[in-house]
């Protein structure tokens, strides 16, 4: 039988003809005149990465996809079409004699037909049959009525890829899959499946599993052939980098640290216990992850895993605070509510007091005893009320400074075992300051420092005060990452419903009179805040809008430095979660 060379791995003119016949262009053509073409065309392979043509190249040649997937970008560098197994791509510079109009390029190892531009003239001109249906395939596409086959959007090949010798990377994997077949199908592919490691061969078998699944998962370990973890990166659409917890580069030119191509993807620290800041650091400053993990060893290592997965697949649910000061109480009774639910929350975020209950939170605590350093620390010891002689402002915060590290030391953010940002202002320039890493002492102390209550804190070359000043619930920090559903909690109600709430006491109370009602005027502190939201109305809209859940609990007449009324923030907080949730759970039947 003859074959068709193509520098590697070969195919039959049979099998050739036998995917024309799959193709819209050619099903209709006779036997005899797809035989014709499968003489002619040659098979050509496209490595992950590769382009097939340049925006601005000259049409010589058309192309089908036997195998793999092909990304159409235009001059600007935007995605506008992905091809999959059995799309047409470049006939429309053949027709018209002009350069391509955009870019080709591989996002698999990928298998094409390719019949250059002398023997398509030779079959518009020798085959009516031919040129027909060229002419019809363009006119329907033209009319909108056909589209060109484009492979799912939901699918998707992910590697793990192991960065220190001997980490479970299978184990890992393994419950990768377990995590996932519970929304989407799910393949494998694994080097030792198949008897050849060809790079050809290995690209036909990802093919296959990726018409029939989902998402492919692939896994590479430090002792993996080289061919095939090159085969694992150049593939993936996303990587997820494993790395010993103990592990601490201290050569820059680390060969692991190198590779441009892991710069920007997942990574994820293994160990007993969340990684010190000395041993993510050098990661973390190479390559500059998307998203940063932890997973444990032992009974951990599987919900780490099952939480990797979630938030991979923007399946994890996250939950940002407002700030609101002594209000922020009611973040306790809002999670505690959420866990009765079922919910796993897998992310945390907030902006002031907000930023507080979130890093409380990531370090794994649960409300309980959330709630316990509260008490004590905040509602018993009352930080907040070394008062001054106002020259930077009302307090000197050095109550608050020693709360925050003994409860949280030298405790880093990029050390907690779950996601976690908090967000604060400079003064000076007027930036959004969002905090992924740092001395999580220096990030809530930096969030809290309300303009007037609190001196601005000097930290690397910025003056920073209360998050709440640009953005005090950043729902959209969290919702941007796209890891899945937000939850957003806003204590802090505005000013006119609590005026309205305070104006109606002074009404009903016993000293009242009809013309001589005193106006409650609001607090200096409150009128502080209050003022800070005057400019983000608009920003809590929208922070409502792109949240999956909101929850407002009813605080009217809790004051800002209440601290004493935690149990009462905690309750509040509590019955508007579970107020909430039935209402959406009413919605959604």
């Amino acid at each position: 039988m003859a074959t068709v060379p193509d520098g590697g791995a070969s195919r039959s003119v049979q099998s050739v003809a036998e995917l024309l016949g799959r193709v819209s262009l050619w099903t209709e053509l006779d036997d005899e005149l797809r035989d014709e073409i499968a003489a002619v065309v040659e098979v050509e392979h496209v490595p992950a990465g590769g382009h097939v043509f340049r925006h601005g190249d000259p049409g010589d040649a058309l192309y089908l996809v036997m195998s793999g997937r092909l990304e159409v970008v235009n001059p600007a560098g935007t995605t506008i079409g992905v091809l999959g197994g059995g799309a047409a791509v470049g006939e429309l510079a053949l027709l018209t004699g002009q350069p391509r109009t955009a870019s080709v390029r591989a996002m698999r190892d990928t298998e094409l037909l390719r019949l250059d531009r002398l023997h398509f003239e030779q079959l518009l001109r020798a085959n009516a049959e031919f040129a027909a249906n060229l002419i019809s395939m363009l006119g329907h596409r033209l009319a909108g009525t056909v589209e060109r086959r484009t492979a799912p959007e939901r699918r998707g090949v992910v590697a793990v890829i192991g960065m220190t010798p001997e980490l479970p990377v299978d184990l890992i994997v393994d419950d990768l899959q377990r995590t996932v077949e519970r929304w989407s199908s799910v393949g494998r592919l694994r080097a030792a499946d198949h008897a050849s490691d060809d790079d050809v061969e290995l690209g036909r078998a990802l093919d296959r599993r990726e018409q029939v699944h989902d998402v492919v998962l692939l896994a590479a370990s430090t002792n993996s052939d080289a061919a095939w973890r090159e085969f694992c990166l150049r593939q993936a659409d996303r990587l997820l980098l494993v790395v010993d917890a103990r592990d601490r580069p201290t050569d820059p030119a680390d060969d692991r640290l190198l590779d441009d191509r892991l710069v920007g993807r997942d990574i994820a620290f293994v160990g007993v216990r969340p990684p010190t800041a000395d041993a993510t650091a050098p990661w973390l400053d190479r390559l500059r992850p998307e998203a940063r993990h932890w997973i444990g060893q032992g009974d951990d290592q599987r919900s780490g895993t099952a939480r990797v997965a979630r938030r991979m697949f923007g399946r994890s649910i996250g939950i940002v605070f407002s700030g609101g000061g002594a209000r922020g109480l009611a973040h306790i009774g809002v999670v505690s509510a959420l866990r009765d639910a079922g919910i796993e929350i897998d992310r945390y975020g907030g902006t002031s007091m907000g930023a507080f209950v979130a890093a409380l939170f990531a370090t794994g605590r649960t409300p309980e005893a959330v709630t316990d350093v509260l008490r004590h620390e905040v509602a018993e010891r009352r930080p907040f009320a070394d008062y001054t002689v106002p020259r930077h402002a009302l307090i000197r915060s050095r109550r608050a400074k020693r709360m925050f590290r003994r409860v949280f030391g030298e405790l880093q953010l990029e050390e907690l075992p779950y996601d976690c940002f908090g967000v604060s202002a400079d003064l000076i320039t007027g930036d959004t300051l969002v905090h992924r890493r740092g001395p999580i002492r220096h990030v809530v102390g930096a969030s809290m420092s309300l303009p007037g209550l609190a001196p601005p804190m000097p930290w690397a070359g910025r003056l920073m005060v209360d998050g709440g000043v640009v953005n005090n619930l950043p729902v959209d920090v969290m919702a941007d990452t796209g890891e899945g559903p937000v939850v957003a909690v806003e204590v802090m109600r505005r000013w006119q419903q609590e005026w309205e709430y305070r104006m109606d006491r002074a009404r009903r109370s016993p000293r009242a009179r009809p013309r001589s009602t005193p106006v409650p005027l609001p607090s200096l502190v409150e009128t502080l805040s209050c003022s800070i939201g005057l400019g983000s109305r608009a920003e809590l809209d929208a922070a409502r809008d792109r949240a999956w859940l909101t929850v407002v609990p009813e605080l009217p007449d809790l004051g800002l430095l209440d601290w004493g009324r935690l149990d009462d923030a905690i309750a509040e907080g509590r019955r508007a979660a579970e107020v909430a949730l039935a209402s959406q759970e009413h919605q959604s039947t």
